[in-house]
Formats: C-alpha cells, structure tokens, sequence
C-alpha cells in the first residue's frame, strides 16, 4: 500500500503562465513552449507544497498529458515552416514534450528518473498503477505524479498543472491519505473526467466523511483515509 503525502493544483489563465514561471525559476524560459513550462511550474509549485519531504530521498517523477504533446510538436513545426533555415530532425521534434524532465532533473528534490506519458485517456489510472508498482518494488521511495494539459481554444479556458506526492508505505511522515490497486474496473470514458481527479481528491480530503474514495478517473486505485497522528507530549515533571 502506497501513501498520499502532498497535493497540488494549479490553474491558470494563459497569460498568467509567463509570470508564474518567471516567479518559480527567476527567468522566462522563453525557449521552451506551453507544455514544457505548465509542468515546470506545476512541479515546483509541488515541490514546494511538499517541502522537506523529498530531500534525500529517491524520487521518481511521472507526467502524463492528453492533448500537450500534440500541442507542443504542433508549436515546434509550426517555428520550423516559418524560419528559413535547414529542417530540424524528426527524433528532435518528437522529443520536445520531453524536455520538462530535462529541467525537471535540476530542481530541488533529487529526481532519479523520469517518464512522461502520453495518452488520450485514463491517464490518472496509468501514471498511478505505475506510480504505485514502482514504490512497491523499490525502484523509488517517493513519485511525484503529474496531471499536465495546456489551456485549448473551445476547450480548456485554463492551463491545469495537477499533482501528487506518493511515497511507499515504509517512508515515515506525515500522510494524508492511502492508496492501492484493486481488481480492474472498466472505466466510463464520459466519466473518467482527467481535469475533475484532483479537485475531488482534494475535496474527499477536507470534507473527512468517508472513509475511502472511489473517482471514476482513477479506475482501479482506491484511496483510504488516514486519521492525523500527533507525537505524545513530552515526560518529566513541570519546572
């Protein structure tokens, strides 16, 4: 069984972005495109919830995205038809979605290893079952997992940057909540609302009246309740 130490959401109005990264990292970052810096400034504004608790620790990062990918080769195409200069390599274009890990790897925070996931649906439930096979197996003590996807004329008013901090079930601190795999479910896609996952998960956590928390996004993962525990109060007598 796995454990929910940190979450994060961030929402932003498209030319909110600029300022937030500029506020996050100190600089632009103008190279890079929409994608790139909405995970970037999703992961240090994580990071930052999380606080001490990734330091020293082998921490796996996870970031999945439905239409950022496209999104992004779409924007590097689009600068390449436009600049007189030679073609760029199709393996450099198609590596572009990629490039947050890159950065991601010079945070605070110790990132051993990345992978970024790309798909059209059920990408809570992928990112994680895999988050959750991997603290279980030892390959990283924590996994920060994330939930990226640029803002979309029509369809997405706001940039959304969603994530989650999980470590193994041995790593000691302070836990909100647990989670493991269950049987698999078939999952509605109409219902397996990505963009609805952490707000839910978030509102489960504040309200406390259930004890565990099915989402319809989340497929096979179900999450359980932790009550808050507190350290005993000193001994010795009054002085």
């Amino acid at each position: 069984m796995s454990q929910l130490v940190a979450i994060h959401s961030l929402r932003l109005a498209p030319g909110e972005l600029a300022e937030e990264v500029r506020r996050r990292f100190g600089q632009p970052l103008r190279r890079e495109g929409d994608f790139a810096r909405l995970c970037l400034a999703g992961l240090a504004a994580g990071l930052a919830e999380a606080g001490v608790a990734c330091q020293g620790r082998r921490n796996g990062l996870i970031y999945g995205s439905g239409a950022g990918a496209s999104q992004e080769t779409q924007r590097v195409l689009a600068e390449v038809a436009q600049e007189r200069s030679l073609p760029m390599p199709f393996d450099f274009i198609a590596s572009q979605p990629g490039v947050a890990a890159a950065h991601a790897a010079r945070l605070p925070g110790s990132i051993t290893g990345a992978t970024c996931m790309l798909s059209t649906g059920a990408l809570w439930e992928q990112m994680l079952t895999l988050s959750v096979l991997w603290l279980a197996s030892g390959r990283y003590e924590q996994v920060l997992c994330g939930w990226v996807e640029p803002a979309q004329f029509g369809a997405r008013p706001l940039h959304c940057s969603d994530w989650l901090l999980l470590a193994a079930a041995q790593c000691s601190g302070p836990v909100l909540a647990q989670l493991e795999l269950a049987a698999p479910v078939p999952v509605v896609p109409q219902l397996a609302d990505e963009a609805a996952f952490l707000p839910t998960l978030d509102a489960w956590l504040k309200a406390g009246a259930q004890t565990e928390l099915a989402a319809p996004a989340c497929g096979r993962v179900r999450w359980r309740r932790v009550e808050p525990t507190f350290p005993p109060p000193p001994s010795g007598g009054r002085g």
